[in-house]
């Protein structure tokens, strides 16, 4: 009896998506920095910037800055983009992720970055102004065959098992 040959379907694509990428700089601001050495905590202000790119390498809407001088910013939609305008951002205070453990299970959560002082009073609750730099249209990278093939015909060959070896 003949064996039955087994063909992957190749796929069809009949459209292509594409997403806008804006470039934003957040303005150079004054931020508090804790350089002490000896857990006393001592803040020096420093100056710094951050970026924030509307959408990551793949597409995927972002909602924070870069993180510069261990804190991002949360970015907010002011105006929304039109066809011919970039969209408007506003910038949260600084903040930062820590892991906090809550009835036994560890969870990721966004806190203030530098958290209060004896009064209550945040210690670092610098902002900055954000300026449009530019724009750019990603388009989805296509799927190359070729090479899709090339890797299922290496991976089949790793998939052979020697007989009288288990795993």
């Amino acid at each position: 009896m003949a064996q039955k040959k087994i063909t992957t379907p190749q796929r069809v694509y009949k459209s292509q998506s594409e997403k806008i990428h804006d470039l934003y700089k957040l303005d150079v601001a004054q931020a508090k920095k804790d350089v002490s050495w000896d857990g006393n905590p001592t803040y020096v202000t420093v100056e710094h910037c951050h970026f924030f790119h509307s959408v990551d390498a793949a597409g995927n809407a972002q909602s924070t800055s870069t993180t510069i001088n261990g804190h991002f910013h949360v970015m907010e939609l002011v105006t929304p983009a039109t066809e011919t305008e970039a969209a408007v951002y506003k910038c949260s205070g600084p903040k930062k992720w820590v892991i906090k453990e809550s009835n036994g299970q560890r969870k990721k959560v966004m806190q203030t970055a530098l958290g209060h002082d004896d009064n209550g009073k945040e210690i670092d609750s610098h902002t900055h102004d954000v300026a449009y730099i530019q724009s750019q249209k990603l388009i989805p990278r296509k799927p190359n065959m070729e090479a899709a093939k090339l890797q299922a015909q290496i991976s089949s060959k790793f998939e052979q098992t020697m007989p009288g070896v288990i795993g």
